[in-house]
């Protein structure tokens, strides 16, 4: 268990052992305390994962993912195994990811890749980031494997999956950790069916500040529920169920 901040050389095993807070149990909890421990791998994020190695560690990529006959992708140890129609399709989208000139700008300028970062939360307990890169200037950037980058797709999947959470995190934390105040936050969208289009999007002030006004509550909340030891499902009661604006 990590105690004390900093960027820490980890293997994935070791980083999703470690019981510090992360943005994907706080965006479980958000649903209620009950959901936060309950998840499993699925194939798609195990595609993902082999997805991040073949651009950013190539040669883990070329190391550890292997192939197989048929069937969904599995984690087996330290590799990955994929079927060989999947593995084309990471070359095509790295292939069309290295075609973009802003992506080969900050890949080949990254100040560092795949870092483990734990810094400290208010309520005294660590929270820990998995950040992509850190460019020479100071931008973060995350890679994600989507179905949809256009920007409307894009912006429907920031706001179902919380990534401006993500991006409020993983920048509190490289400021306390480095000690210099990091401002820029950014997404590199890749699309996993042809024509494996990519594109890049920055989070700006406005996603930022919502991002710390909804997590700001629930990280004290949780911090309740830590100390309780109670973690609550669904009300047990009758809610009414609104209709919401722009129906």
């Amino acid at each position: 268990m990590i105690t004390e901040p900093g960027f820490y050389k980890l293997t994935d095993q070791q980083y999703f052992a470690d019981p510090a807070l992360d943005y994907t149990f706080l965006s479980k909890f958000a649903r209620s305390g009950a959901h936060a421990f309950v998840g499993k791998v699925t194939p798609s994020m195990i595609f993902g994962s082999a997805f991040h190695w073949a651009v950013l560690e190539p040669k883990r990529y070329a190391k550890h993912v292997k192939t197989k006959k048929s069937g969904y992708p599995e984690i087996d140890g330290e590799n990955i195994l994929l079927k060989s129609n999947d593995r084309q399709t990471i070359k095509e989208m790295k292939y069309k990811l290295w075609s973009k000139k802003t992506a080969r700008d900050i890949l080949k300028n990254a100040y560092a890749k795949e870092q483990y970062g734990f810094f400290r939360l208010w309520i005294g307990d660590m929270a820990k980031v998995k950040i992509d890169i850190i460019a020479k200037d100071g931008l973060i950037v995350d890679l994600k494997k989507t179905q949809d980058a256009s920007y409307e797709g894009f912006w429907w999947s920031v706001k179902r999956y919380k990534y401006h959470w993500q991006a409020a995190l993983y920048l509190e934390a490289v400021s306390k950790i480095t000690g210099i105040e990091h401002e820029r936050f950014g997404f590199i969208a890749c699309e996993d069916t042809p024509p494996y289009e990519c594109a890049f999007y920055e989070i700006f002030e406005d996603w930022l500040e919502l991002a710390w006004k909804q997590m700001q509550p629930l990280i004290d909340k949780y911090a309740i529920c830590k100390q309780r030891d109670e973690w609550e499902g669904y009300p047990d009661e009758f809610v009414s169920l609104e209709l919401k604006r722009g129906w």
